[in-house]
């Protein structure tokens, strides 16, 4: 469950850096991660660090009237017309981050403080005084202790350490596992922190350093499961797919000329129309660039302000070439700055400054992934393929156009995984041709670092709860369901929803959510037409979608029930 606090004020917000002075000023032990820029800009996870370890709140703005109508007993006047929101998981660290920066906040833009604990809203004095209190409250930080493996920069360091001995030309700064040298394309591997210590997101990203704007750059997140680095097979996963997923995509793009053909064809680049006609102005391609120009103005018309900001683009080009460039040079040398490029930047002219000939030489290296460290087998594996082949792993993941299996087991240790109640999937292929897949974990697992603090106050009756995914694959669809048993001794489980996921569209065909007559909520059945909605489940239809918890080994009820469920909610045979 999220926990929230809102600062209301009016006027603009503080920079990031201003915030951390405040906090520091007020002795609160937190720092904010770079990069540090205005809390205006600010939208989602926010990573911060506490007595030296990785911690974090979300952010956002509210200041839509609607929002800040929940707000309105603390409001009376509506003087405040903005709502700065952190929020935070059940995390402790993560409450007293929220916490001190709300109180510090508040006191910059002299605003209130509300949170859904307090009868009234709270001064920046009061959030101050609690803040403290909390912080008081905490043990002492330990000289020696067993540190969890989390997603702080030196544990990800730790991780491609091994990668680095063997590749000179990738480098680590911070999160960024970047190729080098640099000209006028940084490209590598993002590790994005998320709210859990112990996972992060991993993204690809190709950034040309003389856009500023973007950020992080185009690219994607990519991996066939979450980043979860306690699990037994995470060091493995991350060899494999840093080379078939991330530096296999990147590695290619070493001119402007194939930076543009990437930005039309990826979905992160096709929208951006500053990166699409910079790029064609920079490698000499001003047709083009004018082509897409002309192309904007017919989707959004003469006068919007947007296709009026890229035309003058195109136009300040034609006027000076020499200025244009220039402009775009001192754009990288910012970003070299700002992300501390320094050492791996070879500063270089664009192509449209070179004659045809020599273009070549702003280029960058191309990045092969051989040799790569590979000091683990992969482990992928595919579905069986015969009919009646049954497969056991760990987890099960998502690839192009196919779920994969992800750290093998033999059969007998899947069945010792049964019995100590530990996640495993099971994949059989089906005498119609149909793939279905079941995985079956515990709500808490006791891996997880954060689940084994929550172990020691989960009612021993909770503890063994037990969810089931399950799925049916064929060449162009996955139809897939959720079910959960209710607690330890109730060994019935029952469906929540069924849907049907388009592989080629990559969206979703057919979703049904199951209301049951005891959860107390009246709902119609969506029509068959509509793709997502709500069925109700008659005292007929309980019998499909409840049932008892399967032997180890078994699947083939289980199947028809997921096949009988997509019957049920009107979309028909999975086929």
């Amino acid at each position: 469950m999220s926990i929230e606090m809102h600062v209301l004020f009016a006027g603009k917000l503080p920079s990031k850096a201003k915030l951390m002075r405040r906090m520091k000023e007020l002795g609160f032990p937190f720092s904010i991660v770079p990069p540090l820029g205005s809390l205006e800009t600010q939208e989602g996870y926010m990573p911060m660090r506490f007595r030296g370890d990785e911690t974090g709140v979300e952010f956002d703005i509210f200041e839509d009237r609607e929002s800040l109508e929940d707000f309105a007993d603390a409001n009376p006047d509506g003087r405040f017309d903005r709502s700065a929101n952190f929020r935070w998981g059940g995390d402790t660290t993560q409450m007293l981050c929220g916490m001190c920066a709300c109180a510090a906040l508040a006191t910059l833009v002299d605003g209130v403080v509300v949170d859904e604990f307090s009868d009234a809203p709270l001064s920046a004095d009061e959030t101050i005084e609690r803040a403290r209190k909390e912080l008081a409250s905490l043990p002492p930080p330990e000289t020696t202790r067993r540190r969890d493996p989390g997603t702080r920069p030196a544990d990800i360091r730790r991780y491609v350490k091994p990668l680095l001995k063997v590749r000179d030309d990738l480098v680590l700064i911070g999160r960024h596992l970047v190729i080098r040298p640099v000209r006028h394309l940084l490209r590598g591997v993002y590790f994005e922190p998320t709210r859990h210590k112990s996972m992060f997101y991993l993204q690809h990203f190709i950034k040309p350093l003389y856009l500023s704007h973007l950020g992080l750059g185009f690219g994607r997140r990519f991996g066939a499961a979450e980043w979860r680095v306690y699990e037994p097979y995470f060091q493995a996963m991350l060899e494999t797919e840093l080379a078939q997923d991330a530096f296999e995509h990147v590695g290619r793009v070493t001119t402007l000329g194939e930076l543009g053909v990437y930005l039309e064809t990826h979905w992160d680049g096709r929208g951006d129309s500053r990166a699409r006609v910079t790029t064609s102005l920079l490698c000499g391609q001003r047709e083009r660039a004018a082509k897409h120009v002309e192309r904007l103005k017919d989707d959004r018309g003469a006068s919007d302000s947007y296709y009026l900001t890229i035309r003058e683009l195109l136009d300040s080009f034609s006027r000076d070439v020499e200025t244009f460039c220039a402009q775009r040079h001192a754009e990288e040398a910012n970003s070299v700055k700002e992300l501390k490029l320094e050492g791996i930047w070879e500063p270089s002219p664009f192509p449209i400054e070179l004659p045809v000939a020599e273009q070549r030489q702003s280029a960058e290296a191309f990045f092969s992934t051989t040799p790569w460290i590979m000091q683990h087998p992969s482990p992928l594996m595919d579905l069986p393929a015969e009919a009646g082949e049954v497969r056991f792993a760990i987890e099960v993941g998502r690839r192009e156009g196919s779920l994969i299996l992800i750290a093998p087991l033999t059969r007998q240790e899947a069945e010792e995984r049964h019995h100590r109640s530990e996640k495993y999937v099971l994949a059989a292929r089906l005498g119609s041709g149909l793939c279905f897949v079941l995985k079956r974990e515990p709500s808490l697992d006791r891996n997880d670092p954060l689940h084994r603090r929550l172990l020691e106050s989960v009612p021993e009756d909770r503890r063994g709860r037990i969810w089931l995914w399950l799925a049916l694959q064929s060449s162009s669809h996955l139809a897939d369901s959720s079910a959960f048993t209710h607690c330890d001794r109730d060994r019935i489980v029952r469906m929540f929803w069924v849907d049907v996921f388009e592989w080629s569209t990559k969206d979703t065909a057919w979703y049904r959510r199951l209301v049951f007559p005891d959860d107390g909520i009246p709902v119609e059945d969506t029509p068959p037409s509509e793709v997502h909605g709500c069925f109700a489940v008659t005292a007929a239809h309980r019998d499909l979608v409840t049932f008892p918890l399967l032997a180890f080994g078994e699947y083939a009820d289980i199947a028809e029930r997921l096949q009988g469920a997509l019957r049920m909610t009107g979309y028909g045979e999975m086929t």
